[in-house]
């Protein structure tokens, strides 16, 4: 395939503009698609130009590529052509129809990519949407029907949310999307609230649970859903819950986060029983208090967080992350792990202390040690929170990350530390600073590329999420905020023509004020597979 560079129309346009220049900042959206269109910044009529030659581009693209290049074509369209966003997204998933993928359909590129179209379709036709619905299987038609849940509970048409429900099949329930609709229905649908409850419990009765938790858990749906309902029906999901825990596999150190603090348990069943005990506390106190005694590892937690997630997280009742770790050999969590999570309350603490006491703070985080990263990431996250009230300590404790970044062994975590250094350098007005960093960082991509294509054990992950293009991405989008050419200079140098082009349509988007998407990064070699997905 040949290097592909940009239109010469548009590479004349982003010439021409400012050095200076950055990428405007998004726009509200337009209230419907018939609202008079806006007038066109030099940067936005370029970021267009761009994207229609990379429209062009993306047809001489594999199926895979091309589904996700019109994906993030569609992307910058959306907010001032949302006609031709749904045009081009349409296109998307009609390419996706002809990806070849022979892996598990539940993990697999194509139905990833079916579920990423799906989700920006719902936004913009759901009625196109619900068409589609009964031609998907696996994880589209499950990813579409949740979709449209959500914007039908948003719509407050529950009617449709409510039917769409009857169309998963053998699909699961979707606990977290179903509490959503329970919580917000008015009181004259009580049947269809106990109803969907019943309709939960026999998903989760009908399913295996042996693998680890995830986000999607029913004992959070329990807890969010179940006042007033039937108290045998709430406790018979409450036994079909800690039933399936006991018998979990799934023997693990767990970890949440949320926003009044972390709690970890030694195994699923504890970790059920404390997100269940307060249900169980206002409908068996007695059977409640029992099974306390009986557990005594989750006793102090139990009376540290007396209402168990809503203690954690008293807006939603939900964690904000699950961390997971097997045991150690010897059948417990090793003492590298309670080293780390020994640590982690110091980096909060460090935090909290930033605003009133800044030097303090820098001074406590420099004395972290260098174990797992811990000081390299005490400094990050004190460089943002220090931005606004103390940007002189906010920019010291950045100049101490930079010298660190260089002896962090994984080159994955140094590309996020320096990308995250990066942004803060420019929030911080340190334009030269955030160049240097792109710089860095341009080279740590081409290190890692080198690593993806090592003809003796290459990333067979799909090649938009191989750790050398979200590193390429990272650095050409905080580039495109210092100038737009100094974003073209480092797409020029991407050696790849299909990584090329991905990133000459994420700097159209920016250039657009499109928002980035999620952030993922995938290795599948011989020795080694993982895979870790970012915000968006």
């Amino acid at each position: 395939m040949p290097r592909i560079h940009l239109a010469k129309a548009a590479l004349a346009t982003l010439l021409a503009l400012p050095v200076s220049a950055q990428a405007p900042k998004p726009t509200p959206k337009a209230k419907t698609m018939s609202a008079a269109k806006p007038k066109l910044t030099p940067q936005q009529q370029t970021g267009l130009s761009i994207l229609d030659q990379q429209a062009g581009v993306a047809k001489g693209l594999s199926p895979v590529m091309r589904t996700f290049a019109r994906l993030e074509i569609a992307r910058g369209y959306e907010k001032l052509n949302p006609p031709k966003a749904l045009a081009t997204l349409r296109d998307a998933f009609q390419a996706s129809q002809s990806i070849e993928d022979d892996s598990d359909p539940k993990a697999s590129t194509k139905t990833w990519l079916q579920g990423q179209v799906l989700s920006r379709l719902v936004a913009l036709d759901p009625a196109y949407c619900e068409q589609l619905v009964p031609q998907l299987a696996g994880y589209p038609h499950k990813l579409a029907i949740n979709r449209l849940i959500m914007y039908h509970t948003r719509k407050k048409q529950f009617a449709q949310a409510i039917a769409l429900l009857g169309q998963l099949g053998d699909e699961e329930f979707p606990y977290v999307i179903g509490s959503n609709l329970v919580q917000a229905l008015p009181p004259e649908l009580a049947a269809d609230k106990q109803n969907l409850f019943a309709q939960a419990l026999a998903s989760y009765t009908q399913h295996d649970h042996k693998s680890d938790p995830g986000m999607d858990d029913f004992a959070v749906f329990i807890t969010r859903t179940w006042q007033g309902l039937p108290p045998d029906l709430v406790l018979q999901a409450i036994d079909e819950a800690l039933k399936q825990a006991r018998q979990s596999d799934a023997k693990m150190q767990i970890t949440i986060g949320a926003e009044k603090g972390a709690a970890s348990f030694s195994s699923v069943y504890d970790y059920n029983l404390f997100e269940l005990m307060p249900v169980l506390r206002a409908l068996d106190p007695a059977r409640a208090d029992r099974l306390l005694q009986e557990n005594l590892d989750l006793q102090a937690t139990a009376k540290q967080y007396p209402d168990g997630l809503k203690s954690l997280d008293p807006k939603n009742g939900m964690p904000d992350s699950i961390t997971m770790r097997l045991p150690s050999n010897s059948g417990g969590v090793s003492s590298d792990d309670r080293y780390e999570e020994q640590l982690q309350p110091q980096i909060r603490q460090i935090i909290a202390q930033a605003e009133k006491d800044p030097k303090q703070a820098l001074a406590a985080a420099m004395s972290l040690p260098d174990f797992h990263n811990t000081r390299a990431l005490a400094l990050l996250r004190l460089a943002g929170a220090t931005l606004k009230t103390s940007p002189g300590y906010a920019a010291n404790a950045l100049d101490e990350l930079m010298k660190i970044i260089p002896s962090i062994q994984r080159e994955i975590v140094q590309f996020d530390m320096l990308a995250g250094a990066g942004d803060d350098y420019l929030k911080l007005g340190n334009t030269e600073s955030a160049k240097k960093v792109v710089d860095q960082g341009v080279k740590l991509a081409e290190k890692l590329y080198a690593t993806d294509t090592d003809a003796n054990d290459p990333n067979q992950a799909f090649k938009a999420m191989w750790p050398s293009t979200s590193a390429w991405g990272r650095f050409i989008a905080l580039a495109t905020r210092i100038s737009p050419q100094t974003a073209l200079q480092a797409i020029n140098s991407i050696p790849d023509p299909e990584i090329q082009a991905l990133e000459t349509i994420a700097l159209a988007d920016s250039l657009l004020g499109a928002p980035r998407g999620m952030e993922m990064v995938a290795v599948k070699t011989r020795s080694k597979n993982s895979y870790m997905m970012g915000v968006q």
